[in-house]
C-alpha cells in the first residue's frame, strides 16, 4: 500500500517518489537526494516545482538552462532552500 503523500500546491511537480521514507516531487538531482539521505534531518520531502528547462529529464539539446532551486519540506511544513541552481 502507497503512503498518503501531503504535497503542497506551490510544490507539485511532474514525478513523485518516496526514498527511504523521504517524499522526492519533480527533477530533484540525485546528489541532493544522497545529501539529504545521508544527513537525515527533519525533512520529509524534497521538491523542484514545474519542470524547468535544462534539469535532468527536461535537457534538450539547444534548449535554454533554467536557473532552479530545490526545496525541502519539513515534517512541520517549513520551506526552506535545500540547493540553488545557477545556469548549472
Amino acid at each position: 500500500m502507497l503512503p498518503i503523500i501531503d504535497v503542497p500546491q506551490k510544490a507539485a511537480s511532474c514525478h513523485t517518489a518516496v526514498v527511504d521514507g523521504v517524499v522526492i516531487k519533480g527533477h530533484v538531482p540525485a546528489q541532493d537526494i544522497k545529501r539529504l539521505l545521508a544527513n537525515r534531518d527533519d525533512t520529509r520531502m524534497l521538491t523542484v516545482p514545474t519542470m524547468p528547462s535544462g534539469t535532468l529529464g527536461m535537457d534538450t539539446p539547444g534548449a535554454p538552462k533554467q536557473n532552479f532551486k530545490v526545496y525541502a519540506i519539513s515534517n512541520d511544513n517549513e520551506v526552506s532552500v535545500f540547493k540553488s541552481y545557477s545556469n548549472y
